[in-house]
């Protein structure tokens, strides 16, 4: 097939060449015509990161490529629709998950320092007290 004769291909006839006979053409056929949408909905679902949405988008294409043998051929973009937002939840639970340890981190640094202070007073204590009593 000619390059241009995929463009009257639907999704679905491209992504069955692609799992039956590895067509790297329709492959990127594929993502020539998702990968805008992909992106778009990468960044509405991760606002805070410009550079994990782009991320996000590659490794969405990734899993596609990985799990095409998973492809029915029925709709694919909504198979492809599932990929991504799975894969946009498990961005945000990292994040979350980093967040929190972040957070949890601050808080053990806050309490270790506050300990070292109330020991650093509580050892000027002493040492004031066995220099009066002294």
């Amino acid at each position: 097939m000619k390059p241009s004769e995929y463009d009257a291909l639907s999704d679905e006839q491209l992504a069955e060449l692609f799992k039956t006979r590895r067509d790297q053409v329709a492959f990127e056929a594929l993502v020539c015509r998702h990968e805008p949408g992909v992106l778009r909905f990468c960044l509405r679902l991760l606002t805070r990161n410009k550079e994990a949405a782009r991320d996000t988008s590659q490794v969405v294409f990734t899993r596609v490529a990985r799990h095409i043998g998973t492809f029915r051929g029925e709709n694919f973009a909504g198979w492809m629709f599932r990929i991504m937002r799975n894969e946009c939840m498990n961005v945000l639970a990292r994040e979350r998950g980093t967040e929190r340890k972040k957070r949890a981190e601050k808080q053990e640094r806050k309490r270790k320092g506050k300990e070292r202070k109330e020991k650093t007073e509580r050892n000027g204590w002493k040492r004031l007290n066995e220099q009066c009593f002294l």
